[in-house]
């Protein structure tokens, strides 16, 4: 789970901010923070939120400060702690490599006219005073 949530993870960040898909700058920190709370509340259960290894070692230094012992570190004595640290790493990379194999080498490298759309549209109807705004200073 943790190759598979981190190359999740990586895949949907590329897919967001990657600029041939159009999607707006200021969507996308909103995006990649609902994109990272279905993943944690997909595989949260399963493998403990570890897509980042950060995520896993802080909770792990705490119980082991707090007087749980080295057995946080260890699974039914088997040497647990180097699966979340280095299989995230794993998994970003396999996640890269999956979104540019399957869809990064397969789009044009010019990105649609989208974006100007989307914002002519959002100035348009949602926001008609500073469109307004703008167009009595440009005819000036």
């Amino acid at each position: 789970m943790f190759i598979a949530g981190t190359a999740m993870l990586c895949i949907g960040v590329a897919t967001i901010v990657d600029p041939r898909n159009g999607i707006p700058p200021f969507l996308q920190p909103t995006l990649v923070g609902v994109l990272l709370m279905s993943i944690g509340m997909a595989l949260g259960m399963n493998c403990g939120y570890a897509i980042n290894p950060a995520r896993d070692f802080g909770p792990r230094l705490l119980t082991l400060c707090v007087g749980y012992g080295w057995e946080v570190f260890s699974f039914r004595n088997y040497n647990w702690f180097w699966v979340p640290t280095l299989m995230p790493m794993v998994g970003a990379v396999v996640g890269a490599w999956i979104y540019e194999f399957f869809i990064g080498f397969h789009t044009p490298d010019e990105p649609e006219p989208v974006f100007k759309v989307y914002m002519l549209i959002l100035c348009t109807f949602l926001v008609p005073d500073i469109f307004h705004c703008a167009n009595q200073h440009t005819r000036a």
